[in-house]
């Protein structure tokens, strides 16, 4: 059956997140001021009620002030019809809460983008996805819009995988004689009723916050399927013909976007911020998964499983793809003996490739075996892999997913940088105590310089003149000149610094430097070679992002499974976040 615009509506945003306000710039012949004129469900919290407690009605406050317009309802009551009897009739000029992409209606500018989210009991199982064999087994509470398949997209999903007789299903509407209707899935969740609940994520987040049983709320993996999608921008709408309003409320969201945002999290809305501040995406070696953080919030977002000991990392230009360096060998480790590990899962050796849309792992490419890190060319067509128990460098064509070229190189291979501005890349080997650099047009390795002992990873200015190697048992920083691929300079850190990561910052002035087991990050002024800065980041950071617009670093701490947010203008950690088991590596990806 074909679904009305209305009841399609109703499913994207749980029928009752839509409040219709209406701003027009009529003036009443007795007062000339004018008017906004607000349609809004006067039983609708946490959107909207008559006693103006919602966000909704916040925001329409605030957008009337910016208008020194004076505010008036319309109530009606959100079922079928509602955008057809109060916008489209005229009774109102602008919804309040609608798809950005509603056809419908000319939309604004998204003030907000949520999500649905899972809502659990604190401290007790939270599925990781829709795709968890556990929400198989558990008893999962959704809203229902009605019995014409005008349903939510998670009830929708739900069903497409074969979870029917599990699902518990609350009316959106319920009884309209009570306060709050929709509220009785989250509460259902606080009473046992279900063991987690589907919700959209204002609904979910402002109730789970009154509930008097804690609840957590996580958002819904993936965020889109191949049929339904669970993460939303929303906007305002007004009548399509009514363009010269739509630019003056986009004007007032652009100018207010920090009130607005402000009243929304005052009201619990978990914002998915739209991509704004990126995210941070951390390989956990142990268990096998890439968390994802959210800058803004400093939480874990997501958790993506990935295979056996994801380590290094590299991401596509366009930034929609993390290639992550999978590895079937068994961890060792200093000091360990070899011959005391099991065998190596060879099976498990690759490079997995990561869709950032949808949080998704959509294939592992060959890489030759044990790979540990991972670089790409500028146009994202090769990967260049360091395989670490072959003493081999790999490079893989992305295009048709197979190994076109591979060099012997020292033992113990690890890092690898690509050098701007030139078609080389270079690979640290540990035990060799040198940095071979590899030309790919020529199939060739073209150099090996010596370095510190146990060279650990490498990095470049930005205008590929000199590259920077640092060496974990020397406690040295090994300068090169690219061209000539001389030493210039070894910067002395101190016998007890053990120096690992490395990162250039885009305008080349600073060299940023994790000491591992010295537990600091160090802060180098290339125009000098001397260390400026020195901050106690956590146990043993290793792998580490820089987010430069920001001026914030993360740290990924092994031994402690958490990461370290600095800042570098406070020098000092201002947020630890929890992720998974012995975090290893971290990269930062911008929004788009």
């Amino acid at each position: 059956m074909r679904l009305s615009v209305c009841a399609v509506v109703a499913a994207l945003l749980l029928a009752g997140s839509i409040s219709c306000a209406t701003t027009t710039s009529r003036t009443t012949p007795h007062t000339q001021t004018p008017v906004l004129r607000v349609c809004a469900d006067p039983n609708n919290l946490p959107f909207s009620n008559q006693q103006g407690a919602g966000f909704e009605n916040k925001i329409a406050e605030l957008v009337a002030s910016q208008m020194g317009a004076r505010l008036e309802y319309v109530w009606w009551a959100q079922r079928r019809g509602f955008i057809r009897n109060t916008l489209r009739a005229g009774l109102c000029d602008v919804v309040m809460g609608v798809p950005a992409d509603l056809e419908m209606a000319a939309t604004t500018h998204p003030y907000y983008r949520s999500a649905y989210v899972f809502v659990s009991r604190a401290g007790e199982r939270q599925p990781s996805s829709l795709d968890d064999p556990w929400l198989k087994r558990a008893i999962v509470g959704v809203h229902l819009i009605g019995d014409d398949s005008a349903n939510t997209p998670p009830a929708h999903a739900l069903s497409a995988r074969g979870m029917v007789d599990n699902v518990r299903g609350y009316s959106i509407y319920g009884d309209y004689a009570e306060p709050d209707p929709p509220a009785h899935l989250i509460q259902a969740v606080a009473d046992h009723q279900v063991d987690v609940a589907v919700a959209w994520g204002p609904l979910a987040g402002y109730f789970a916050r009154r509930s008097a049983v804690p609840l957590q709320l996580a958002p819904v993996m993936p965020k889109q399927d191949a049929r339904y999608r669970f993460e939303f921008d929303i906007a305002m709408g007004v009548a399509r013909d009514n363009q010269s309003l739509r630019d003056r409320l986009n004007t007032i969201i652009d100018s207010q976007h920090a009130q607005i945002e402000a009243i929304l999290r005052d009201y619990g809305v978990p914002l998915m911020r739209a991509g704004e501040s990126g995210a941070v995406y951390v390989t956990n070696e142990d268990s096998g998964d890439l968390s994802v953080i959210d800058p803004a919030t400093h939480t874990v977002i997501a958790s993506i499983h990935l295979g056996k000991r994801p380590r290094g990392a590299a991401l596509s230009p366009d930034r929609r793809t993390l290639y992550v360096a999978l590895s079937g060998s068994p961890r060792g480790g200093p000091n360990v003996d070899e011959r005391t590990l099991p065998p190596p899962d060879r099976s498990a050796d690759g490079i997995g490739v990561v869709d950032l849309e949808t949080h998704r792992l959509l294939r592992v490419l060959p890489s030759g075996t044990d790979p540990e890190q991972v670089a790409i060319s500028p146009d994202g067509s090769l990967l260049f892999v360091a395989n670490e128990d072959a003493a081999r460098a790999s490079v893989i064509d992305v295009k048709t997913g197979t190994v076109v070229d591979t060099f012997e190189i020292g033992a113990e291979p690890e890092g690898v940088g690509v050098q701007p501005h030139a078609n080389r890349f270079w690979v640290t080997s540990e035990d060799a105590g040198k940095v071979y650099v590899i030309d790919w047009l020529k199939h060739d390795v073209v150099g090996a310089v010596t370095v510190g002992p146990r060279p650990r990873s490498v990095a470049f200015l930005p205008n590929g003149s000199r590259a920077y190697v640092p060496s974990e048992n020397g406690g040295t920083i090994t300068v090169i000149d690219t061209r000539s691929l001389r030493v210039l300079k070894t910067i002395a850190l101190g016998a007890d610094t053990r120096a690992m990561g490395v990162v250039v910052s885009p305008d080349g002035s600073r060299l940023y430097v994790t000491t591992g087991r010295s537990r600091n990050l160090l802060v180098i002024d290339t125009a000098t070679d001397r260390v400026v800065q020195s901050v106690a980041a956590g146990a043993r950071p290793w792998g580490f992002a820089l987010d430069p617009a920001a001026g914030i670093i993360y740290t990924a701490n092994g031994p402690s499974n958490n990461v370290s947010m600095i800042d570098l203008k406070r020098r000092a950690v201002v947020a630890t976040i929890e992720v998974g088991a012995n975090p290893w590596g971290a990269i930062f990806v911008p929004p788009r």
